[in-house]
């Protein structure tokens, strides 16, 4: 047996040990010499400049050099020397991802190519390598000077249609259906009992075609919605629209039927009011915040009618009301109804959502004029600099809307604040969208994952043409007008 074959790509095991002393040995008589791969810094021993790297020998699908196998095949040839190994130095998004050292004899041979496929599954993104040789006789070889590229694209799968159930419904096992994404291998299932989680849980499922999930235990008398979002190798979709369902019992009491709020309104203190169901002593009502997942009202009333006792913040809503009365004993609830708070009149609205952690993140927005609106300067709707920030939340999730009301000429900047010292802005979900007077989507990203600083730069607007710039950048210095 060979003693210097690769049992670990990262020469974990005890076999390579001999050759790690070996090549160290070899390293340090050739004078090494400082080198850089895409902006990381290597070490480049030795003289010889003999290997040449094509591309990876796969087939674009989308331009040149952009694939779709995480497991790509890499060709290359040396043309007047015969090394017995070959180390292969990869950089994704710039930066050292993995490096390897390969036996020859071990590889496939196409004419004078030599094929190497990966041994692992790599993730999307963009990737550069380089290569060099080493034999016994004229030891270890030159990096060669232009870097293989190429970028992996792996499609995220899209919001799912839902199929069934949908309505009244008479069993309480039930099954649930919706249309597969071809991208998608597994999907979340959510599923609510009023305003109570009821169920929640990923299941493997593959291919196209109609998904079926067969559950049992739902409650008569109860309303219950439902949603599915889809996972696969490209990253995590959207949720789909919301399926309500009830499950229809002859011995409870009617269910409430709601009158307003519903639709887009102003006021930030909203009455809510629902017609009055037959034999119910109590109401619970239950407002829950769309944008961030947290409930905004909950509380009992005696009446059909209730009002808020604090502003909330502009954005989506749904909310429910259940009734009670203590011979039945439970709660019935009614279906749901969505309102959206927003002052009319505004041009563009900028919202601002994210996670527990860091549990403070600000938005700012620099207006042509010369204005910086965030939390200590929260602008104006009827005077200049004609935008206004709602409200600082502090404690996680937003939202924290930015309402553009008149146009300046020039360009508005906007951009994210990590106020707060805990977790990191990068990859801590934050999400920003912004829309227009029409409702149109302008922008809806989320923060990056990589990336150094406490501001977030997203874009940049001329909201005289409507024209966005995405800058989606990670600094640590505050962007200027």
């Amino acid at each position: 047996m060979n003693p210097f074959r690769v049992v670990d790509k990262r020469f974990g095991h005890h076999a390579m040990g001999c050759f790690r002393m070996l090549l160290g040995c070899l390293i340090l008589l050739a004078a090494p010499v400082s080198a850089q791969l895409d902006g990381v810094a290597i070490e480049n021993a030795g003289s010889y400049t003999h290997a040449t790297v094509p591309e990876p020998d796969v087939a674009p699908e989308v331009d040149s050099g952009t694939i779709d196998t995480r497991s790509p095949v890499f060709g290359f040839q040396y043309s007047d020397w015969e090394p017995t190994w070959t180390q292969v130095w990869i950089n994704r998004n710039g930066q050292h991802y993995d490096s390897y050292w390969i036996l020859h004899e071990d590889l496939i041979r196409d004419g004078e190519r030599l094929l190497w496929t990966i041994p692992e599954e790599l993730p999307a993104g963009d990737y550069a390598f380089w290569m060099r040789g080493w034999n016994s006789n004229q030891g270890l070889g030159s990096w060669n000077t232009t870097p293989g590229t190429f970028r992996i694209f792996i499609p995220v799968p899209q919001a799912v249609t839902l199929l069934a159930p949908n309505g009244e419904q008479r069993d309480t096992d039930l099954t649930f259906t919706w249309e597969k994404d071809a991208d998608a291998t597994y999907y979340q299932v959510h599923i609510q009992r009023g305003a109570q989680q009821a169920y929640q849980r990923w299941h493997e499922m593959s291919g196209t075609g109609t998904a079926a999930l067969s559950l049992t235990g739902f409650v008569e008398g109860s309303t219950y919605s439902w949603w599915v979002r889809p996972w696969g190798p490209g990253g995590l979709g959207e949720w789909s629209d919301a399926m309500t369902f009830n499950i229809r019992s002859p011995e409870t009491a009617e269910m409430p039927v709601l009158v307003s709020p519903s639709g887009q309104i102003a006021s930030r203190q909203p009455i809510f009011s629902w017609e009055r169901a037959d034999h119910a002593s109590w109401y619970r009502i239950y407002v829950q915040n769309r944008d961030t997942g947290q409930p905004a009202v909950d509380g009992w009333v005696e009446s059909n009618s209730a009002t808020s006792s604090q502003d909330l913040p502009l954005g989506n809503y749904r909310w429910w009301v259940g009734s009670w009365n203590p011979v039945l004993g439970r709660t019935v609830w009614s279906e749901p109804l969505d309102f959206t708070i927003g002052v009319s009149g505004y041009l563009y609205n900028i919202t601002l959502t994210w996670l527990s952690t860091p549990r403070d993140l600000d938005s700012h927005l620099l207006v042509p004029n010369g204005s910086h609106i965030y939390f200590a300067s929260r602008g104006a709707i009827d005077s200049a600099p004609f935008a206004q920030l709602d409200v600082d939340d502090t404690q996680g999730y937003g939202p924290e809307n930015i309402a553009i009301y008149q146009a300046y000429e020039g360009i508005y900047r906007y951009y994210v604040h990590q106020y707060s010292t805990d977790g990191n802005l990068a990859g801590s979900g934050a999400r920003v969208r912004i829309i227009d007077a029409d409702g149109h989507v302008l922008y809806n990203r989320i923060v990056p994952d990589t990336g150094t600083g406490r501001y977030w730069h997203v874009f940049d607007l001329n909201a005289e043409t409507g024209q966005l710039t995405v800058i989606d950048e990670i600094r640590t210095t505050a962007p200027s007008h």
